[in-house]
């Protein structure tokens, strides 16, 4: 999946990694919500100008994301690409999880917040490129 991120003022990179952190961590608690469940891998990763980036992983519930990120840039506007692999549960359930997650943390932080699934045909169509 997707997930745009956009206040009204440039932020600092670690800014918008202390909001991530608290996205993905409430992700992981919650997508599991049963102990069918088991997260494979939660990443995530944002490119920005030049060398900037962050990246999210989490391989555990029980365990907090672990977020990096470098870079000198500020932004308005971060575009994050999601990779999560999660046993036991539709894709549909984990992107509920995911927007709900986001719209609350995002709300008390004042961000606007847009989550959209990737269409897996479209990735692997070379025929367009």
């Amino acid at each position: 999946m997707n997930i745009s991120l956009e206040k009204t003022t440039r932020e600092e990179l670690a800014n918008w990694s202390e909001l991530l952190e608290q996205i993905f961590n409430c992700y992981a608690n919650q997508v599991c919500d049963s102990n069918k469940c088991h997260i494979g891998h939660i990443k995530a990763i944002f490119t920005g100008v030049g060398k900037d980036f962050i990246k999210v992983n989490i391989y555990k519930r029980e365990l907090p994301a672990d977020v990096v990120y470098d870079g000198v840039n500020s932004y308005q506007r971060i575009d994050i690409i999601v990779n999560s692999i999660i046993n036991n549960i539709s894709s549909e359930t984990s992107v509920k999880v995911i927007e709900k997650c986001s719209k609350a943390i995002a709300l008390k932080n004042q961000v606007a917040i847009t989550v959209k699934t990737i269409d897996q045909n479209k990735i692997h169509d070379h025929e367009n490129q």
